[in-house]
């Protein structure tokens, strides 16, 4: 059965995808049928907005940013609802061997989820919930059918690791989403249960998100997604292996504690290998930024 909030109309009976705390994702359309949409439907309460970087999200057109066409809030029901660009499958179902579509190469995908990611941080925005379900593939055919089928791979959800309940960046998710992907600052930051404001400030390589709790301040930068990034090239050149293994609950003691493991590319693709430790190192001021990580030529030249 057909449902309509505002501009957008969808069934709940075709549901692509969840997430944490309620969210769900259904096929739907926006204005009057002719965009076909992913919408995707968060509890109003549990939503927290940061003004600044929404419209951000709105408001952009890269290439490798999943587009936000419009929102709906319906007061009655105690849902909003995001009509997002639709894709074709994550990260996570390519991974998983569900893809099928037009070939890809492991090039492609670590080549632009790192433009997508070079411009987040070019406007000063930092992801901070890079993983596999949070890349989308998209092809031209799911928007527009008259078009060919170039392959594009586009980040979302930026944004939704930025704090708790309690915080107002937007919006909220919950950290079991991310287990395994989170740099060992954020997980150190995520323990305390702090309250989170999200600021833009220049300090070296770009913004720091701000965590405060009593005379204690947690500075997050860019390098936790560049810490993520490091993770996602590892799985994607591995066909879903992870640095700091199996099972799951465990990789964040073992980034706390600096242990990975990369035998895997050591041997085969040394040059890989080599970048992808510097990405995942305990320390972040030892990580390179996303800008140097597109400059290693040694890495980009593999036949991957």
């Amino acid at each position: 059965m057909a449902v309509r909030v505002g501009d957008i109309q969808f069934d709940r009976r075709h549901m692509i995808g969840w997430g944490p705390s309620g969210t769900v994702v259904l096929r739907g359309s926006f204005k009057g049928g002719q965009q076909p949409v992913a919408v995707k439907r968060f509890i109003t309460k549990q939503l927290r907005w940061n003004a600044n970087e929404f419209q951000l999200y709105r408001n952009e057109h890269h290439a490798n940013i999943l587009r936000i066409h419009h929102l709906e809030c319906d007061h009655l029901s105690g849902f909003t609802y995001f009509a997002l660009e639709l894709g074709t499958c994550n990260l996570a179902s390519y991974l998983a061997g569900k893809y099928r579509g037009p070939p890809l190469s492991a090039h492609t995908i670590l080549l632009q989820i790192s433009q997508g990611l070079q411009h987040l941080h070019s406007l000063g925005v930092i992801h901070r919930g890079l993983k596999p379900n949070n890349v989308l593939i998209c092809t031209e055919t799911q928007t527009n059918p008259q078009s060919g089928k170039e392959v594009q791979i586009k980040l979302s959800d930026f944004g939704v690791m930025a704090g708790s309940s309690s915080g107002d960046s937007w919006p909220c998710s919950d950290r079991d989403s991310v287990e395994g992907w989170l740099a060992p600052e954020q997980i150190k930051t995520l323990g305390l249960s702090t309250r989170t404001v999200t600021t833009m400030a220049e300090a070296g390589s770009g913004p720091l998100q701000r965590q405060k709790s009593g005379a204690q301040l947690q500075l997050l930068t860019p390098a936790v997604d560049v810490f993520a990034l490091g993770c996602l090239f590892f799985c994607v050149l591995t066909s879903g292996q992870h640095p700091f293994g199996s099972p799951s609950y465990f990789r964040e003691q073992r980034a706390l504690a600096g242990q990975y493991e990369l035998a895997p590319l050591s041997l085969q693709l040394p040059p890989a290998a080599i970048l992808i430790e510097r990405m995942i190192q305990r320390d972040p001021d030892y990580r390179p930024t996303i800008d140097n990580v597109l400059a290693q030529s040694n890495f980009w030249s593999l036949d991957i």
